[in-house]
């Protein structure tokens, strides 16, 4: 289940409690003019949703989005009154349990339909962290059997989870349980996870070898692989894709430790090398990853092709959340040109889990991060070095980090400048990053436009506070000779209005006066605003520091609709084609 949910109300009578369960599970509240359209695009981009609405609305707002019992995201619907919790979809993934959260975040009731769940207490499949359930167990003829009254048999002392469980257990049972950090065959088995696995592996090691060679050698081991908690390794293992692979091949976190916390357990070593030790700081990478756990050394170093791997066992289910630290993630993404409307689900998918969201306050109050929500890093515009220095700071620490743009944070954002500082320090280069785009804003007034993009087009920024005015003029006379359209980002400011009225006197020399001017302002939003002007006619006072504006080339041609409404397109050639047709063109049957 995904820590922080989306709460999503249908209407403003709805709020408060929204609010009341946004502010209890620190989830994101969603509230939009289309509701419906919000729960089938979140639901889509995997998002778990508590959505205070009837059943019904729920069910036909995710209908004709649900993928498949293994993969749909857990659905909540929530009474408004707010007395009960009910699973849509997804009880054996996760939405029994965030029905039984939300109700006791408000004090409602859980309705609880899964047979198994109501009848024994517990999800069998569903065990509490630090344990798995072990792979040959065949759930759904186990609890088919408890529910026709079969009855357990216990052949280990029960931990908590399953002694304060409805389950029926007998010295005569029929159905054998185990509890188990070893290898068991018993239909119904547990694996505590009281195992982490010490990887040391030279760079740029094949993953699929190390992950074959750890199955292998773990098959040689009386201990259940799915009792291993964590993959641990040196910090300077945190971007070997190898290392990564493994732990998601286990289905388990990896974990990174510095050469000084490693090097704490050099006396416990089996093999100390001195060579490893003038290599990256430690005497041994695999048995001590392992100590690091907490535990003692139970199968020592073993020695593979390019790699090796240590056991340490504790006498309980390890913490991994106190087990040194994640490699850190930071995602650069663009919400788009306006409201939740304009998300990618990459994107909202990229909003799901994180552990600090970075921008300036107005993004991350669009992006739904509230102000008082902790994880949030607010930057004040003209800080831009320093929000992006502390976002991959605090992803060096092992942070989940999200840097949040308006629009596409390849243009005009953020993104460049995470890639010049990646560049410049190495250390950074550790941490996984990847950059989610939006849709841009010349993108939507194209589209809002007609197709003004249809053709070779370029984007150009008149601010000059990082571009000198007389490079900028040089930019926007190349493009005007080369006949681009063109979209102006930053035309103007409350300082500095001469720019656009120098771009529009350069443009003039190499286009017609009636060439076609879009100018969009507030694009994406509620208040939103499109109007075709010519070239000769816009004037700086038609444009504000919200409005985005398209020059369309020498190509670039209007027509109004019967409404009076005027569209624009930049043609690219097609009637040029011999075979272009439109009044004799037929479809083709696939």
């Amino acid at each position: 289940m995904p820590s922080s949910p989306a709460i999503i109300a249908l209407n403003e009578r709805q709020r408060p409690l929204a609010q009341r369960l946004a502010d209890a599970l620190n989830a994101q509240l969603v509230l939009e003019d289309q509701p419906v359209a919000a729960i089938a695009r979140l639901f889509q981009a995997g998002r778990a949703l508590i959505i205070i609405a009837s059943v019904g609305i729920v069910v036909r707002s995710i209908a004709d989005h649900l993928a498949g019992k293994a993969v749909d995201p857990p659905v909540v619907a929530v009474s408004e009154d707010g007395q009960f919790a009910i699973p849509v979809i997804g009880g054996h993934h996760g939405a029994n349990r965030l029905a039984e959260t939300v109700a006791a975040a408000i004090s409602s009731t859980p309705v609880i339909s899964t047979a198994s769940d109501r009848a024994f207490g517990i999800a069998l499949d569903e065990p509490p962290a630090g344990y798995r359930l072990a792979a040959h167990v065949d759930h759904h003829n186990v609890a088919t059997a408890l529910l026709n009254s079969a009855t357990l048999k216990a052949n280990t002392e029960l931990p908590e989870f399953l002694a304060e469980s409805d389950l029926v257990f007998s010295e005569t049972g029929t159905i054998e349980l185990a509890v188990s950090d070893q290898r068991r065959s018993e239909p119904l088995t547990y694996h505590p996870q009281t195992l982490t696995l010490g990887i040391g592996c030279e760079r740029g090691v094949d993953a699929a070898d190390l992950i074959a060679f750890v199955r292998s050698e773990m098959a040689r081991q009386p201990w259940a692989i799915e009792a291993i908690a964590a993959v641990c390794s040196l910090d300077l293992k945190e971007d070997e894709p190898a290392i990564q692979a493994l732990a998601a091949d286990l289905g388990v976190p990896a974990r990174f430790f510095s050469a000084a916390e490693l090097d704490a357990y050099r006396a416990e070593l089996t093999t100390p090398s001195k060579q490893v030790f003038r290599d990256v700081g430690v005497y041994g990478v695999s048995e001590a990853a392992a100590l690091a756990g907490g535990g003692s050394l139970i199968v020592p170093k073993i020695k593979g092709a390019r790699m090796t791997m240590a056991l340490a066992r504790s006498a309980q289910p390890v913490d991994v959340g106190t087990l040194g630290r994640p490699r850190g993630e930071l995602i650069v993404l663009g919400l788009g040109p306006g409201d939740q409307h304009w998300r990618t689900h990459g994107v909202d998918r990229a909003l799901q889990e994180f552990d600090l969201a970075v921008g300036y306050g107005l993004y991350l109050d669009i992006a739904g991060i509230a102000a008082n929500d902790p994880r949030r890093r607010a930057f004040p515009l003209g800080q831009e070095i320093d929000r992006c220095r502390f976002a991959l700071e605090e992803a060096a620490k092992g942070q989940r980090v999200r840097l949040i743009c308006s629009g596409d944070p390849g243009i005009y954002a953020m993104a460049a400048l995470v890639l010049e500082l990646l560049e410049q320090e190495p250390a950074f280069q550790r941490i996984a990053w990847r950059i989610e785009p939006g849709i841009s804003a010349l993108q939507l007034l194209s589209a809002r436009a007609g197709a003004m993009i249809g053709h070779d087009f370029c984007a150009i920024s008149l601010s000059d506070l990082l571009t000198p005015s007389e490079v900028i003029d040089a930019r926007v006379r190349a493009a005007a000779e080369g006949d681009f359209v063109i979209a102006f980002y930053n035309p103007v400011s409350k300082t500095r209005t001469q720019a656009f009225a120098r771009a529009k006197a350069i443009l003039l020399a190499h286009r017609p006066a009636d060439c076609p001017v879009f100018l969009g302002r507030n694009l994406g939003r509620p208040d939103e605003h499109v109007r075709l002007l010519t070239l000769a006619d816009v004037q700086v006072s038609d444009i504000d520091m919200l409005t985005t504006v398209m020059v369309g080339s020498s190509q670039s041609r209007t027509f109004t609709n019967k409404n009076g409404q005027g569209f624009g397109f930049t043609p690219r050639g097609y009637a040029k084609k011999a075979a272009f047709s439109p009044a004799t063109t037929q479809p083709v049957d696939a």
